[in-house]
């Protein structure tokens, strides 16, 4: 009986301890846009999908993010553009690197700050 519940308790940690990795590896790898709630927050309704502009893709950390930051000074300045924000709180160009490419292939931007 203990050797059952020893073998189940084992294939629970064993299950659990996969599923973690799996989760990790998917997080550090980008498999999944887990950022694409930050860049539907942080940009006005319906930017995203207007391709009609040509647009200026802004990526960086907390202070890109920041809604009253420069980001915002950018787009009174260029009311013409379409200015996107990708910042992400708590990066690093590490983060960054992984994820600027599914941002350039997405939004196509003419200039990238």
């Amino acid at each position: 009986m203990l050797r059952k519940i020893g073998f189940g308790l084992g294939y629970l940690l064993f299950l659990g301890v996969s599923v973690l990795l799996l989760l990790e590896i998917s997080y550090r790898g980008y498999w999944f846009d887990f950022y694409r709630g930050n860049l539907t927050g942080l940009n006005p309704s319906g930017i995203l999908t207007d391709p009609s502009r040509e647009s200026i893709l802004v990526v960086g950390d907390s202070f890109t993010a920041d809604p009253r930051g420069y980001v915002e000074h950018l787009r009174q300045t260029f009311p013409d553009q379409r200015v996107i924000n990708a910042g992400v709180p708590g990066t690093c160009t590490r983060q960054h690197q992984l994820l600027f490419p599914r941002r350039l292939r997405e939004f196509a931007p003419r200039l990238v700050n």
